[in-house]
This record gives structure tokens, sequence and C-alpha cells, in this order.
């Protein structure tokens, strides 16, 4: 078997590793997330090419023996410097590799791959008012390409009218008609907006760039936040540190 090979790579975080050393979590469309020792990382040139969110061309060198793999070159080609001068985009861009790192496996790689790169791409370029929306985008993608929860935009008792609230408990949307009829306020419990429903709706309808017309107001972003970051913990099991430590910013 070839010890080298050549992979498509995008850096989701980086950790040091003894005194010079550092591991890197990189996702690759072929490969998926997998951990690179990037020896000599501190002083050597790669101390700056292999940081969170570059992506590009990936040389390795794998020991089955010793089950390792070792960075032997890296080539970025999207570095999206401009994510590290917002603190919101910052935080953005970590709930997101984190998000991913969580949930391994629940989607496929290359469909992932597309995914987060768009996401990071735009994540670059934009102002931090649509990064908020940008983020939610994400989630809602995402959240739709592991198919633990319902994304489907009609009443899940009806099935015709449309939602006023999801329901984490039944994993359902519900109409106003059908919640009356029910006492189901428990926790997991979210009320949406007409603005906010029509935002989920055009994410997984319409084209990125159609979606990207539709700006919620301040409530409907507030909602939007609470049903899909609750979503997105439920989907990774556990509490997304990006979440807590970023409190007050996203």
């Amino acid at each position: 078997m070839d010890r080298n090979s050549a992979v498509d790579a995008l850096v989701l975080s980086v950790k040091a590793s003894g005194e010079n050393n550092r591991f890197a979590i990189v996702l690759s469309p072929e490969k998926g997330i997998f951990t690179v020792t990037v020896y000599g990382g501190k002083k050597g040139r790669f101390k700056s090419l292999v940081s969170p969110y570059h992506s590009g061309k990936m040389w390795l060198y794998s020991d089955a023996v010793k089950k390792t793999v070792k960075l032997t070159d890296f080539y970025p080609d999207r570095c999206r410097t401009g994510i590290r001068e917002s603190l919101y985009k910052t935080c953005a861009a970590a709930l997101c590799a984190e998000l991913i790192l969580k949930t391994q496996g629940a989607v496929d790689w290359h469909t992932v791959w597309v995914l987060i790169n768009g996401f990071l791409d735009g994540l670059d370029i934009c102002t931090d008012e649509q990064a908020q929306t940008g983020l939610l985008r994400f989630l809602w993608r995402y959240i739709n390409l592991t198919g633990l929860y319902n994304t489907g935009i009609r009443c899940s008792r009806c099935a015709d009218k449309m939602p006023i609230c999801f329901s984490a408990a039944e994993n359902a949307f519900i109409c106003a008609d059908c919640l009356e009829s029910s006492q189901e306020h428990t926790a997991g419990f979210f009320p949406l907006g007409m603005q906010s429903i029509a935002f989920l709706s055009a994410v997984l309808a319409k084209s990125p760039k159609e979606a990207r017309t539709l700006q919620p107001d301040t409530e409907s972003l507030r909602e939007l936040r609470d049903f899909l970051y609750y979503i997105a913990q439920s989907c990774a099991d556990t509490r997304l540190k990006t979440l807590e430590a970023g409190r007050g910013i996203l």
C-alpha cells in the first residue's frame, strides 16, 4: 500500500502536541475527518499555513503500523483571513467546525465538504450582519442533511397547514389549529412566526442566492437562534462548547 497520498483538505482545528509539534484535525471529501501530525509546527513553515479554516491540497505520509498520519506538505488556496478579523465570524466558524466534529459520520463527507466550504467562503467576505443569517442558513442545511429532525415545513399532525411552532419532543412542526387541541408546551417547544417559517422554507427550497435575500427581523432572528441552536445541540447529542463560550456574541 502506498504510504504517500494527496487529498483536498480543510483544517477544522489545531492543538499543540509537546513543545514543537501540533495536531491538526482535518476534513477531506475523500477521507472524512482525521488527525494529522504537524512536526515542527510552531517554528517551521507550516506554522501559518496549517491554521483553522484554511483549505487546499495536503500531502500525507501514513504509517499503518503506528496508525499515524504525518503532514509532508500543504498548499492552501483559501486562507479566509476575513474570518479572524471579526469576533462574531470567528465564533460562527468555530461553531460550524465543532458541530461537524461532534456529528462526524452523520452526513456524506463530500456533501459536508461542499456545504462547509461554501459557508466559510461566504463568512470570509460578508459583513457581521450577513454572517448572522449565514450561520442560521448553514445550521438548518446541516440539520437537514443529518436526517435526524423533521425539516418539512408543514404541520406534522394534519399534514396540511403552515406551522406556527416546532416541538422537539414530537420532532414535529405544528399548526395553530392542531396546537389548540394539545397542551404541548414542554422543553423543546419553539414558537415560530411567519418570517421564521418563511426563512426556514426558503433555505431548503430556494437556491443559495435567493435564500440570501431573506433578512428576518430582530424577533425572527431570536426565534431562529433559539430553535436552531437547540436542534444543533440535539443532533450533536451534547452541549456545544462554542455556544457556551460565545454566549452574548452568537
